[in-house]
């Protein structure tokens, strides 16, 4: 006989599975129409295309990796670097004062990355994580600050 636990938490991990999959293509995607459509805020709006293209990849490289448990130390490390290198590449090709007074929002296309880092470890690895790559992105808004 199969607990109600049991039941609700295999609910609950296939939801976050979805949910984690529908974050790594919506945010990535709502951020690569974003820099199509005000390419002017960017110094090179190639560069933020490519960017955006580059984590729409790692999605589909990464998120198939929820089914089987959670990423190893491999996958991490790439999710990490992935979520880092987005909001510093980002940041830095962002127009601190764009034409239509933008803001960077990279974070927001990058966070499933850490939601997938959430997911696969204990907080004692994804804390740190998370405030790295908060740190990143706020060095970088407040230089263009």
């Amino acid at each position: 006989m199969v607990s109600h636990r049991a039941v609700a938490r295999d609910t609950a991990e296939v939801g976050l599975i979805r949910l984690v999959r529908a974050l790594a293509v919506i945010l990535p995607s709502l951020a690569l129409v974003q820099a199509l459509a005000n390419s002017g805020d960017y110094r090179q709006p190639a560069v933020a295309v490519a960017v955006w293209l580059a984590v729409l990849g790692a999605g589909v490289w990464l998120v198939p990796r929820l089914r089987t448990g959670s990423l190893t130390v491999v996958e991490t490390a790439t999710a990490i670097a992935i979520a880092i290198a987005v909001v510093a590449v980002i940041g830095a090709v962002h127009r601190a004062h764009g034409p239509d007074g933008s803001t960077d929002l990279a974070i927001l296309g990058a966070v499933w990355l850490l939601a997938l880092v959430v997911m696969s470890h204990p907080a004692r690895v994804w804390v740190p994580v998370a405030l790295l790559v908060f740190a990143v992105h706020s060095a970088l808004l407040v230089r263009d600050g």
